[in-house]
């Protein structure tokens, strides 16, 4: 599913985290290849590589940083939709690569024979509706959980001391000092 250059960068990419510092995320982080496993044994084919979706879901884990089991869960069901999409795309290449395959070969133009395998599938199967179907199917299901992330994360900041500090100069008065007294009636002028 991954190219040679995707793995590559990957790997270097994962050698350069600092690594757990804490003992908690010490602990969290010795579990990882077991959750790995669980979830790789669940979401991969049996001919899909196991590596590339473990380091597909270490990148997210390390680049979204999950702090609990809630956040950990939204950061897994981006990586399996993740993976899922990649594999809807294999299954389109392959799947015009074998229409293509019928036509006859002294066709040279490969966007005209594109077109015919592309025109095929469309009309004789419902194979490149249901690809996209589930193609947004999975775009949607990375993305929500990325917003959920993203959500959750929000409502659980503390309030900044800069914001407190605008609130208490600005909105609430100081309670030494009473407010100013409004301005004296001037004498009508007749």
């Amino acid at each position: 599913m991954s190219s040679e250059r995707r793995i590559r960068a990957s790997r270097a990419n994962g050698a350069k985290s600092p690594g757990p510092k804490t003992p908690e995320s010490k602990r969290r982080s010795a579990a990882n290849s077991l959750r790995h496993g669980l979830l790789s044994r669940t979401v991969v084919l049996e001919d899909e590589d196991f590596q590339a979706f473990s380091d597909l879901f270490s990148s997210l884990v390390r680049d979204l940083r999950p702090q609990n089991e809630i956040e950990r869960t939204l950061v897994e069901n981006m990586a399996i939709g993740r993976w899922r999409l990649l594999r809807l795309w294999e299954i389109e290449r392959s799947s015009l690569k074998a229409e293509m395959d019928k036509h006859d070969p002294a066709t040279k133009d490969s966007g005209a024979c594109a077109a015919l395998a592309f025109q095929a599938l469309s009309d004789e199967s419902r194979s490149l509706h249901l690809l996209n179907r589930y193609e947004a199917r999975f775009h949607r299901q990375f993305h929500r959980s990325l917003t959920r992330l993203v959500e959750i994360r929000r409502a659980s900041r503390p309030i900044t001391s800069a914001k407190s500090t605008f609130c208490q100069t600005t909105l609430v008065p100081k309670s030494n000092t009473s407010p100013p007294s409004p301005p004296a009636p001037q004498d009508a002028i007749s």
